[in-house]
């Protein structure tokens, strides 16, 4: 079953970006700390390194995935996933210095400063395997679109997004809301699509398709806080 797929697929994404955060400790250890400056130019040299390196695999990943999932529904046609780009240098670099802040407060703390890069990487990396599905998704003809898959125990925000299944492109993914159910509430930066910390990950659709168990809960929580996402915060404490 897809449901299935998706769970192997998360397992999988998982534990790829453990690993990428295991060789970021593994850096960080490494590198002296006595000299703030130089220690965050050697981040900023590294860290796209580590950013490329399991991006890379998280990208061949997806297309498993998306081969899978093709496969499974069986919707014709050719069509073979290709992986995509990992994240821009330019872009890690930016995450890498906005993680290392806490080194220059007045009293430097190491601690945060590797929780937020780990945090940034571990971005990064979900990041390049949620757009190889979107852009395989796009370029197949006879996918529909792609949708978000929110893990188990995911928050409100994310369960929100998950009742969508219309996503046609990047920018329809963007919209925090509706489509053909009707839950459209204006637009998101597709930068705030997945906030830190996020496992969601992102499924090719295909006719055929229709709610798992797990989306069927996100209907249904919903459903019954009348679409409004503080009342769905309630009910998710609630249980």
């Amino acid at each position: 079953m897809s449901t299935t797929l998706n769970r192997q697929h998360l397992q999988l994404l998982d534990r790829t970006a453990e690993l990428a955060v295991a060789d970021l400790t593994r850096l960080w250890r490494a590198l002296p700390r006595t000299d703030i400056d130089r220690l965050v130019d050697a981040l900023v040299e590294l860290v796209p390194g580590l950013a490329a390196r399991w991006g890379d695999v998280a990208s061949v990943g997806a297309s498993d995935y998306f081969d899978a999932v093709r496969e499974f529904y069986n919707p014709g046609g050719s069509y073979l996933a290709r992986p995509g780009a990992p994240a821009p240098v330019e872009q890690v670099q930016a995450s890498t210095r906005w993680a290392v802040g806490p080194l220059f407060q007045a009293s430097p703390d190491e601690a945060a400063t590797l929780a937020r890069l780990a945090s940034s990487l571990d971005r990064l990396v979900r990041g390049a395997d949620r757009d190889t599905i979107a852009g395989n998704a796009t370029r197949d003809r006879r996918a529909l679109g792609y949708r978000r898959v929110a893990r188990p125990g995911a928050c409100a925000f994310c369960l929100m997004l998950a009742t969508r299944d219309d996503y046609s492109s990047q920018a329809a993914a963007s919209a925090v809301g509706a489509g053909q159910r009707g839950r459209i509430r204006g637009n998101q930066s597709a930068g705030s699509r997945y906030h830190d910390n996020c496992r969601c990950f992102a499924a090719p659709v295909y006719a055929g398709w229709e709610p798992d168990a797990d989306v069927q809960r996100a209907l249904d929580l919903y459903d019954r806080a009348g679409g409004d996402i503080k009342q769905m915060r309630r009910l998710l404490a609630e249980t």
